[in-house]
């Protein structure tokens, strides 16, 4: 049988009050981009940011949106139609980049 002193006990039970807590606030920032549909995507961001300037096509569940691509932030873009409308589409929400 292994017997710990207090003192490598103690280390334990902070190091892992220190990992629940990091879990934690990992665990409310997920909720968090839950309930607001806004999910960061850096891959998505990474290849939308070379097409900045460009037509783009991007279908959702509910519509197919065609025009410029103005912004592309960590969790949404931003497109503007030919009809000057600007359309904000969180991340969440794309099926399809074309």
């Amino acid at each position: 049988m292994w017997f710990f002193g207090w003192g490598h006990l103690r280390r334990e039970v902070k190091h892992l009050a220190k990992s629940v807590r990091i879990l934690t606030e990992r665990l409310d920032e997920l909720e968090k981009n839950l309930a607001s549909g806004l999910i960061p995507n850096p891959s998505l961001q990474e290849v939308l940011q070379g097409k900045i300037g460009q037509t783009v096509t991007i279908s959702t569940a509910s519509a197919t949106v065609e025009g410029i691509l103005l912004t592309a932030g960590s969790d949404a873009l931003e497109i503007r139609e030919s009809t000057g409308d600007l359309v904000l589409i969180p991340y969440s929400r794309i099926t399809v980049l074309q």
